[in-house]
């Protein structure tokens, strides 16, 4: 065999040991730019995360003690609703038809849904027009027409009460309205059967009576708060 030069022997090997650093250093980099993606994923998911929870524009469910506290965007109202067997639905994120002030509970065992939405009281337009437009919209859709139409006040809800009566069930339905810091509470609740069920009225208005809508006391400077305790205080 030839005899290697010691000169050719030496760049060879400074060869070998170049492409093994430069292997070892593309690896070390592919791994880095790997763990900083990883990184900027992880850390976006929680930011994403983080404004679902306080972004103040969308709605907020809390499950309390016995009980769904709902709030308004911006804070300004809460609904409460007795949770019983309620259970929340919760709706996919995406097409034209999400609303992300809508909120919908089922109580599968007794067919009770409890659903609703908060809008701007400005967009109300009564209660006797409200129920137009929507029978109007039924007739168009060729779905059946309301019977027992009654309007009545629940405390601070405007309601209408109905039946529904379909081929394959029974259903006794409330429409309910409450109006206040330009807020409009949107409410619907229903209870359905294969047969007409006499006290699913009563229990549907038994619920909307347990539910509570909290309205925040408006701030008030520590002067404001001092001069009306002298007044309330002359008073007594």
């Amino acid at each position: 065999t030839r005899k290697q030069n010691p000169e050719d022997i030496f760049n060879k090997a400074v060869e070998i040991k170049g492409m093994h650093m430069f292997e070892t250093g593309q690896s070390e980099l592919l791994s880095r730019h790997a763990l900083l993606i990883a990184s900027t994923i992880a850390f976006l998911t929680f930011v994403a995360g983080c404004l679902s929870i306080s972004d103040p524009s969308l709605m907020q469910i809390q499950t309390l003690k016995g009980k769904y506290a709902i709030t308004a965007p911006y804070g300004k109202i809460s609904l409460h609703i007795p949770k019983g067997r309620l259970s929340r639905k919760k709706f996919r994120q995406a097409g034209s038809s999400y609303n992300p002030n809508y909120f919908h509970f089922e109580d599968a065992e007794n067919n009770l849904v409890v659903s609703g939405r908060f809008r701007s009281a400005n967009g109300f337009p009564g209660i006797k027009t409200f129920w137009e437009y929507h029978l109007k919209e039924w007739k168009r859709k060729k779905c059946p027409i309301p019977q027992d139409v009654l309007f009545v006040d629940i405390g601070a809800w405007k309601v209408i009460i109905y039946d529904v009566t379909c081929p394959d069930g029974y259903g006794a339905h409330l429409s309910a309205h409450w109006l206040k810091e330009g807020k409009w509470i949107d409410l619907h609740l229903s209870m359905t059967s294969d047969q007409e069920d006499v006290g699913a009225k009563s229990r549907l208005l038994g619920l909307l009576r347990r539910m509570r809508v909290v309205v925040p006391e408006p701030r008030t400077h520590g002067g404001h708060a001092w001069h009306r305790h002298q007044r309330n205080s002359k008073k007594r």
